[in-house]
């Protein structure tokens, strides 16, 4: 979240701005529906690396009808699980694809040496050499105390600080359990230091020693979000006793593996939904089928999450082919039963890989994980296209489910519910437009105590009659996933010219071009109480949907700045 330590009049500048709209032509007024169109709303975004959102209670037409007959022909992509999985197949995100250590020679700018290393040169990560996400990536060999128990080793790692770890351990259980020695996160340095530690056990007890290195879900080469040279490496291992191993020649018998996963699902298409009591068509759902906890979703286990690692499975989709006839904006819709209080600690989010990975691309994560105190089936729909290249013909998503213990300051629950499940997932191609919040301000800050009205334009373009828009069918929400508000009034005017290169908080110029703009007022008392989670100086993007009269969907995008005072 960024600050902008910028406070405008805002009082006046919406005054004027309201005398400036009430003159336009053809104004008419717009009667809000009711009932809210998207049953979820932000709850809370709280600091650190995984924003939180929260689903309103609330039942809806679970069928994909709906979908065609909002999205036409725009709708690229369709599945209700009814006669087959539709080529939908289960992942576990916890799964190791690889084993990471190895050995290798590396030039410290003085000399060669043979180090252990645990990274990859592998173009799978965004960039490379680093290491991934979810890696839980071990080192061990056996040894017999003989003469001492201190190990002392040369190391150089770099890690998230905080969340990615190194950890040195010991067992004398033949590796039934393992006593954790020494623990490091960040960076090291570039250069090797040594360091020592305490083995347990006494003369002639076998122990075996392990170096574990474990990664959270984000933040890594992987996903580009952290720039590493690769986790840690190894060298100079010394126990008493032995022969120091120093890697020249290969891996002095230590062996590498990946670590165990922290399992549940596999997530599968079941049609008598666990808890539900009856027949609702056939669903995705992960919850145990016997065991301690038949019938909830899994748990992780204690050692997992002594380790940082979780339970997170999912369904992965087909490829799916994307138009590349233009510029578009792809919405992913899906039904989820969420009966998911904050208690129960388990979480649903998405990923997207744009192209897929077998054509060159990365699973990139939706940076939101969800929950929702149900029982009910609620409809939730995320804007994808900041994960989708322009010009990519094709990709792949995810819907996850995780046990987030570790995620809140919560105690684990006793019991889970069976949920989540998934159902009825379509993605549509919408048209983008340009579109701006307070046309005459930039950038847009909106005060917290506000009154009047909030300002807005779509701007038309050469190739972009914005009278083809039916107003009626306009909402803007403060999230991809918040509730919407309508506007009370439109009017068709010049206002400004579409800027060259456009973003999230671009504004438009005021110079004008002579095409017609679509003029918006919502009310403030309308759109306030939907920002009641925002902080002050907050950035908070205000999404636009809506469709054309012929039905073809658009949607646009812009920033605005909070102010509280």
């Amino acid at each position: 979240m960024r600050t902008l330590l910028v406070i405008l009049a805002l009082s006046l500048l919406l005054l004027l701005l309201a005398t400036q709209f009430a003159a336009c032509s053809r104004s008419e007024d717009i009667t809000a529906p009711t009932e809210p169109r998207n049953l979820a709303a932000v709850h809370s975004l709280p600091d650190g690396k995984y924003p939180v959102l929260v689903e309103y209670d609330g039942q809806v037409e679970r069928s994909l009808d709906r979908y065609t007959k909002q999205n036409g022909d725009h709708l690229i992509y369709v599945e209700d699980f009814e006669i087959g999985d539709g080529g939908w197949v289960p992942v576990d995100l916890d799964a190791q694809h690889g084993v990471f250590w190895h050995h290798t020679l590396y030039d410290d700018g003085h000399e060669e040496r043979g180090v252990m290393w645990c990274g990859t040169d592998s173009s799978e990560l965004r960039s490379p050499p680093g290491y991934g996400n979810l890696w839980k990536q071990d080192l061990w060999k056996e040894f017999v105390l003989t003469e001492g128990n201190i190990i002392s080793f040369s190391l150089q790692y770099h890690l998230e600080a905080g969340y990615d770890y190194l950890y040195v351990e010991a067992s004398l259980d033949d590796g039934q359990s393992f006593t954790r020695l020494k623990e490091y996160t960040w960076w090291g340095g570039d250069s090797f230091f040594s360091d020592t530690a305490v083995i347990p056990g006494v003369t002639g007890q076998s122990v075996i020693i392990r170096f574990r290195i474990v990664s959270d879900a984000a933040w890594s080469d992987e996903d580009m979000l952290f720039d590493s040279n690769g986790a840690c490496r190894l060298d100079e291992v010394r126990v008493p006793g032995y022969d120091a191993d120093t890697f020249e020649t290969g891996s002095d018998g230590w062996i590498a593996e990946a670590g165990p996963s922290a399992g549940g699902g596999p997530f599968r298409r079941e049609s008598e939904l666990a808890g539900l009591g009856e027949d609702h068509g056939y669903a995705l759902a992960a919850y145990d089928l016997d065991g301690p906890h038949a019938g909830e979703f899994p748990f992780t286990s204690y050692q997992d999450l002594s380790y940082g690692h979780f339970v997170q499975i999912g369904m992965e989709s087909p490829v799916i082919e994307l138009p590349t006839d233009g510029d578009w904006v792809f919405l992913l819709d899906f039904d989820v039963y969420a009966d998911l209080p904050p208690s129960n600690l388990v979480f649903y989010t998405m990923q997207v890989a744009a192209p897929p990975p077998e054509e060159g691309g990365v699973w990139m994560n939706y940076p939101a994980w969800f929950y929702g105190p149900g029982p009910a089936w609620v409809s939730r729909r995320l804007n994808i296209s900041n994960y989708v290249p322009r010009h990519a013909s094709s990709m792949r998503i995810r819907l996850i489910a995780l046990d987030g213990t570790l995620l809140v300051p919560l105690p684990q629950p006793a019991t889970h519910t069976p949920a989540p499940f998934f159902d009825n997932i379509a993605i549509s191609a919408v048209r983008p437009v340009a579109f701006d919040i307070m046309p005459n301000s930039c950038p847009n800050v909106v005060s917290m105590n506000e009154q009047g009205v909030l300002p807005a334009v779509i701007c038309g373009t050469a190739d972009f009659d914005v009278q083809e828009i039916d107003p009626a069918s306009l909402s803007i929400s403060m999230h991809s996933a918040g509730t919407h508000a309508w506007p009370t009034r439109h009017s068709f005017k010049d206002v400004g010219t579409p800027p060259d290169s456009y973003d999230l908080c671009s504004c438009i110029e005021k110079r004008r071009d002579h095409v017609d703009d679509l003029t918006l007022k919502f009310d403030m008392a309308d759109v306030i109480p939907r920002l009641g989670w925002a902080q002050d100086g907050q950035e908070v993007v205000v999404i636009l949907w809506g469709s054309t009269y012929d039905g073809i969907p658009i949607s646009g995008a812009n920033c605005i700045v909070i102010h509280d005072p």
